[in-house]
C-alpha cells in the first residue's frame, strides 16, 4: 500500500515538475529571457503563468523606459524640467486648493454681477419720469403725448391706465404727432427726425448692451479657466493671456460706445422729459450695468494679475519636484532598481522585485543575478 502511495506521489511530482518546466519554457520563449528569470517570475506569481507574464512584461517595459530616460539625461548632462507640452507646467495647477478657492470666490462674485446685469438689461427702467418707464424692449406709461409748436414742448393729450408695449410700437405712435407741424415749424421737423433716429439707436444699443454682457461672461469664464488650468503649450498659454487681457476690456468698451451713442435717445422719444430727476423703483438700469461691468473688469484683471504671479510660484515648485523626480529616476536607472507589483482578479497582490543594470544588460532577483538573452 505504501509503495502505491509513493508511486502516485512520484508521478504527481513528475507531472508538477513537467508542468512547471512547460510554463517556464513558454515564458522564456515569449519574452526571450533567461530560464532563471522565467523561474523567478513564475515563483513570485505563485505558479500563475498569466500573472507572471503580466509582471514580466511590465518589468521589461519599465526597464526600457528607465534606459531611455538614463540616455536622455546623460545626453543633456543634468536633469531638466519637463516642458509644458510634455505635461510639466500647467498639469498640476487645477489641483491646487488655494487657486481653486480663489477662483470659486471670484466666480461667485461674477455670477451675481452677471445676474444683476441681465435683469437690468431686460427691465423697462432705463429711463423714466412721471408718465413713462422705458427700457430696451418695453415702454410702460399712462399717457399719450401731443406737441405744442409754440413752446416746442410735449403736452399730455390722453390719459389711460398703465399699459406696456414694445419700444417699436411706442415709437410708431409717438413719431406721427409732429406730422401736422413739420412744414411750418423747423423745430418740429428736427424733433421728429431725432425721434426717428432714436428708435434705431435704441435697437442698436440693445444689441451692444447684450454683447457687452455676453463678452463680460465669456472672457470672465475664459480667464477663470485659463488661470486655473493653463495650456500645456507655452506659446498657446501666452496667447491666451493676451486674449484674456484684450477680451476683458471689450465689455467696458462696448458700454462706453453705447453711452456715447444713446445719450439722449429716450429723451427724443419723450421719455424722461417730465420730472427728469425723479428716480423710482429701478430707473436708470444702465447705471446698474455700468457699475457691475466696472466691478467685473476690476475683479477679472485682479484675478489675472494674482493668478499669473501664483502660476509662476507654482511653476517653480513643479520644476523643483520634477528635477527631484528626474534625479531619482536617473539614480534608479544607474543602479537598476525597479519594483513591479501585480494584482490578480481576486485582488491579491504579488510583488516581483527586479534589479536592472543597463550597463551590463542583466536582471536580478534578490541576490541571484539573471542575464537576458
Amino acid at each position: 500500500m505504501g509503495d502505491v502511495a509513493a508511486m502516485a506521489n512520484d508521478e504527481f511530482l513528475k507531472y508538477t515538475a513537467a508542468e512547471h518546466a512547460r510554463k517556464v519554457d513558454e515564458l522564456r520563449e515569449k519574452f526571450r529571457i533567461t530560464t532563471e528569470f522565467a523561474e523567478v517570475a513564475l515563483e513570485g506569481s505563485d505558479g500563475n503563468q498569466e500573472k507572471a507574464a503580466e509582471g514580466i512584461a511590465r518589468i521589461l517595459e519599465r526597464r526600457r523606459v528607465a534606459k531611455e530616460e538614463a540616455g536622455r539625461l546623460k545626453r543633456l548632462g543634468k536633469p531638466t524640467e519637463l516642458k509644458a507640452s510634455e505635461g510639466g507646467r500647467g498639469f498640476f495647477f487645477a489641483t491646487d486648493r488655494k487657486l481653486k478657492s480663489v477662483a470659486i470666490a471670484v466666480g461667485l462674485v461674477l455670477a451675481v454681477s452677471w445676474t444683476v446685469q441681465w435683469v437690468a438689461y431686460a427691465l423697462p427702467y432705463w429711463k423714466g419720469d412721471s408718465y413713462h418707464d422705458a427700457g430696451f424692449f418695453q415702454v410702460c406709461g399712462i399717457v399719450d403725448f401731443g406737441y405744442d409748436p409754440v413752446k416746442n414742448n410735449l403736452v399730455v393729450a390722453n390719459r389711460y391706465p398703465r399699459i406696456c408695449e414694445s419700444v417699436e410700437t411706442y415709437a410708431d405712435r409717438f413719431i406721427p404727432i409732429f406730422n401736422n407741424y413739420t412744414q411750418s415749424y423747423p423745430q418740429a421737423q428736427e424733433w421728429q427726425r431725432n425721434a426717428q433716429y432714436a428708435i434705431k439707436l435704441i435697437v442698436a444699443s440693445r444689441w451692444l448692451e447684450g454683447l457687452s454682457t455676453a463678452a463680460d461672461m465669456f472672457f470672465g469664464l475664459f480667464a477663470l479657466y485659463f488661470v486655473v488650468h493653463p495650456s500645456r503649450d507655452d506659446r498657446r498659454n501666452a496667447r491666451n493671456w493676451y486674449y484674456a487681457i484684450a477680451g476683458i476690456a471689450l465689455a467696458p468698451l462696448l458700454c462706453i460706445i453705447d453711452s456715447a451713442m444713446s445719450f439722449s435717445n429716450f429723451l427724443n422719444l419723450g421719455i424722461g422729459v417730465f420730472n427728469y430727476n425723479t428716480q423710482e423703483y429701478f430707473y436708470f438700469s444702465g447705471d446698474a450695468i455700468y457699475v457691475c461691468t466696472g466691478l467685473d473688469t476690476f475683479v477679472q484683471y485682479f484675478f489675472l494679475y494674482w493668478g499669473s504671479k501664483y502660476q509662476f510660484k507654482i511653476s517653480k515648485e513643479i520644476r523643483l519636484r520634477e528635477e527631484q523626480a528626474q534625479a531619482i529616476e536617473l539614480q534608479q536607472a544607474e543602479t537598476g532598481e525597479i519594483g513591479i507589483s501585480t494584482q490578480d482578479s481576486d485582488g491579491e497582490v504579488g510583488v516581483i522585485e527586479i534589479k536592472t543594470d543597463p550597463r551590463s544588460n542583466t536582471l536580478s532577483n534578490g541576490n541571484e543575478e539573471l542575464r537576458e538573452n
